[in-house]
């Protein structure tokens, strides 16, 4: 092998890497039986693979319900090219459920599957910010349920005491726009210390400062 085409084989492996280091994975609604998708308060993220679902059901009961979360990118793809029919009574077999899936849609965008199947989405102003939602969590990314909050509340990530002494860990939800503003105000006197008021959907999750308040 030449020296060219060593260095031509070392750049294309780093330069993959780099790529897959840089992928932002995609976050999703997860749930089954909600009677609305928005109603889900549970998110998890999928892998390369796959991208986010949505589907409606009817039960035998004749409840119209939903469930979402992630699907395979090779069967999102039948979704569109294949009679609906044919894809509901594989998924049924598959399952060996009575349901009746009336409805499967996919998307690829970060909680796109809030809405989906004839359900539209509420934006705000029309209703306050979606958080994340955890007493406690070992990473501000860790947290895995999310809440809408009322409208004139912001999304608040704070550190807080671990259960160890000399460790820490976070706490996420809702709180008064103005309430945490101060508290932020007074929290960028303690250099190194993590606390997040933004009022965008899902932002907080991360101590990072371009997060705050950027949803005004």
């Amino acid at each position: 092998m030449s020296k060219e085409m060593a260095k031509t084989i070392a750049l294309s492996v780093v330069v993959s890497f780099m790529l897959f280091k840089t992928t932002i994975a995609l976050g999703c609604f997860e749930c089954v039986d909600s009677p609305h998708p928005a109603d889900c308060n549970q998110v998890t993220v999928c892998t390369d693979y796959e991208t986010c679902v949505v589907k409606q059901y009817v039960t035998t009961g004749g409840l119209i319900l939903y469930s979402s979360g992630c699907e395979t990118k090779s069967t999102c793809t039948s979704f569109g090219k294949r009679n609906i029919d044919d894809v509901i009574h594989e998924r049924q077999s598959r399952q060996q459920s009575s349901d009746v899936i009336t409805c499967a849609e996919c998307c690829n965008g970060s909680y796109c599957n809030m809405v989906g199947c004839g359900i539209t989405k509420v934006s705000q102003p029309a209703r306050g910010p979606m958080c994340y939602a955890c007493k406690t969590s070992d990473s501000p990314d860790a947290c895995r349920t999310v809440t809408e909050c009322e409208q004139g509340m912001a999304c608040k990530l704070t550190q807080i005491p671990g259960s160890l002494p000399g460790t820490h860990e976070y706490e996420s939800g809702c709180m008064k726009e103005l309430v945490c503003r101060l508290q932020m105000g007074q929290a960028h006197h303690s250099p190194g210390f993590c606390s997040v008021c933004c009022t965008d959907d899902f932002c907080n999750n991360s101590c990072a400062s371009n997060s705050t308040m950027n949803g005004k």
